[in-house]
């Protein structure tokens, strides 16, 4: 450049002077230059190739920030800024147009291999790191590079099969890992199907498409990838990715066949592969699995042991996404088996991970129904039903489905929840969560265990007795004679932690017999909406509803203080069954319907069903109460459909 502007600096016209006075003083006299190494190096006669080669590359940047200089000064580039880093897009006209000029030059294909190459060595570099601590900053480099990522993958599909089933394989932990498991699952399988690629990278191809089936709990897909996978894996010799495949077998066996032998026999090989090669991550995995089949068979007990070894193993290899799904996994369990205490610094400690190193956000539904179980078990309804609306957004959003085994105990849980409370505040509450962004959520998760007023309320006072609301619920449960294992079935908890609840009840009371308790709810009208209520709520344009409820505020006993004998699944068990019907009432749950039908709640045993009420007043109110009165019941009874 300097020698150009010295041998053209006259004798071309006062146009070539003005010319070169501006690079003079625009070029020659920028830092880069005068204040450059090479430069004076240059200037000593004294360069060697490999400097002239670092001072092109260095001009080539300065050149092209010039370029987007100019570009901004005219407007034609935006700004964006992202995590802290600036990104220029150009105006779509200006793609175009240069989209236009590299066909006509015959240079398009040449610049999108060059943009292939590039972007697949960037998602080969996060794949080597994605379980990782490095996990989370690779996650928000392939997120803003999303868009340039779709063109690439676009692009090996029609130009180079083999490389759009390597990159397919590469990304298929980002489509997990950022939520996009609908899409990522699309294009993996696309990719497949296309039959190209060398064996060794279909196998990490097929791996990624059990980890998104196993997510959107699709098994019959599992076990069609996980045996292809199997099948590749054992010819090419590659025993990891056969553990895996034996894992990912293992649990489409347990949750599409119920097949416990055959689940069992494919996690013992898996973990046999993996013990004598020494790789704690499949180790880890296949554990996992193991746990799951001792919910599978009501065995609580046989969940713990493979779960703390799977979470030490992860923990010694690494292997950040792992840790923080068995944390979250072990505040699950801690849940389920009535250990609220245990479930609280599990999850504080799932959450401490997640924020160390964040962006999982195929775990992120799970953390919040983890979080609204504490809640409600804190006796804060509210809270609980707004981070259950969070997690079924998130659930919406991402296409991830619950595990059935957590899906079993979590949906009792929410249905008590949102039955113990009035249908519109718990309608609102799920609304609300719903509405939330992610952040909002992890800041009303993060309250549930940060203490506040939420301690105070998992205790009820009957009769001047205190008792955990688990221990009312039990209680209602013993006077209508079920026995623990039905209790234990229908509150989902282990038949031990019920008779440990009984024992507890029995010691507060003062009283030695299971009979002697229902007698005792007999006679302080201890009841609780959690047994007598039903309902069923329902996803509705974005909304949620709690449809077709009905609630039963009052049982008529018998002498022995029971609503129910024998088996509660049977109608004629029940006290009040065959009773006679005294007295029948419509009443409006609406305002301007009560006024419209004439009938209030002082009335409901006053007068009968008015049968001059026709359809169309009954159309007027949102919904109606039929109060109904047994004869020769200890009270009478109102029912809400």
């Amino acid at each position: 450049m300097a020698m150009l502007v010295h041998e053209s600096a006259g004798g071309h016209g006062p146009g070539w002077d003005r010319f070169f006075a501006r690079v003079r003083a625009v070029v020659m006299e920028h830092p880069v230059v005068t204040d450059n190494r090479y430069c004076a190096w240059f200037s000593e006669g004294r360069a060697t190739r490999a400097q002239v080669r670092d001072l092109v590359q260095q001009f080539s940047v300065f050149s092209n920030l010039f370029i987007v200089a100019q570009l901004l000064k005219k407007s034609l580039v935006v700004v964006q800024q992202s995590d802290g880093e600036l990104r220029y897009r150009v105006l779509e006209t200006l793609s175009e147009y240069g989209r236009e000029k590299l066909l006509e030059g015959d240079e398009l294909t040449d610049v999108r291999d060059r943009h292939l190459r590039f972007f697949s060595g960037i998602a080969e570099a996060a794949f080597k790191e994605w379980r990782t601590a490095a996990h989370a900053l690779w996650l928000q480099r392939l997120s803003r590079d999303l868009e340039n990522l779709r063109l690439a993958l676009d692009w090996a599909r029609e130009q180079d099969r083999g490389a759009w089933v390597r990159l397919s394989g590469a990304l298929a932990w980002f489509w997990l890992s950022s939520g996009r498991l609908t899409e990522g699952r699309s294009r993996v399988e696309e990719s497949l199907r296309a039959g190209e690629g060398t064996d060794a990278e279909r196998a990490r191809a097929l791996d990624g498409a059990c980890a998104i089936a196993y997510n959107q709990a699709d098994f019959t897909a599992l076990a069609t990838f996980a045996g292809e996978q199997a099948r590749v894996c054992g010819e090419l010799g590659d025993k990891a990715g056969l553990a895996s495949a034996l894992t990912s077998l293992g649990a489409a066996a347990l949750f599409q066949d119920h097949d416990l032998e055959a689940a069992e026999s494919f996690v013992s090989r898996s973990l046999d592969v993996s013990v004598r090669a020494g790789f704690a991550v499949q180790a880890s995995e296949a554990l996992t699995i193991r746990g799951l089949i001792g919910f599978w068979r009501n065995d609580l007990e046989s969940v713990r042991e493979p779960w703390e070894r799977s979470l030490q193993l992860c923990e010694e290899a690494g292997d950040v996404p792992q840790r923080i799904r068995m944390l979250v996994d072990m505040t699950c369990l801690n849940l389920i088996r009535g250990k609220v205490a245990d479930a609280g610094h599990s999850a504080a400690a799932a959450l401490a991970a997640y924020r160390a190193a964040p962006g999982h956000h195929n775990l992120e539904e799970m953390f919040l129904e983890c979080y609204a179980w504490l809640a409600i078990e804190g006796g804060d309804e509210v809270r609980g039903l707004q981070l259950a609306g969070a997690a079924r957004a998130l659930s919406r959003l991402s296409g991830a489905l619950a595990a059935p085994t957590w899906e079993r105990y979590w949906a009792a849980v929410l249905r008590r929840a949102t039955v113990a409370l009035p249908s519109a505040i718990a309608e609102r509450a799920l609304n609300e969560g719903s509405r939330l962004d992610l952040q909002g959520a992890f800041t009303l998760a993060l309250a549930v265990t940060t203490g506040g007023s939420t301690s105070d309320r998992r205790y009820v006072e009957v009769a001047g007795i205190r008792l955990t609301r688990r221990e009312r619920d039990i209680a209602v449960m013993v006077a209508r004679g079920m026995s623990s294992r039905q209790i234990a079935s229908a509150l989902v908890l282990a038949e031990r932690t019920v008779e440990g609840h009984v024992e507890n009840l029995r010691n507060k009371l003062g009283v030695h017999s299971r009979a002697s308790v229902a007698a005792w709810v007999a006679a302080n009208g201890c009841c609780t909406a959690a047994i007598l209520h039903r309902g069923s709520v329902l996803s509705i344009n974005g909304g949620f509803f709690d449809a077709q409820r009905y609630a039963i505020d009052w049982m008529r006993l018998d002498d022995q203080g029971r609503f129910v004998h024998g088996d509660p699944s049977k109608a004629e068990n029940y006290t009040a069954y065959g009773a006679d019907v005294i007295a029948v009432e419509n009443e409006s749950a609406h305002p301007a319907g009560a006024r419209r039908l004439g009938v209030g709640a002082r009335e409901h045993h006053q007068r009968l069903c008015d049968p001059a009420v026709g359809d169309e007043d009954l159309a007027a109110v949102d919904h109606v109460l039929i109060a109904v009165a047994l004869g020769g019941g200890l009270h009478g009874g109102r029912v809400r459909a």
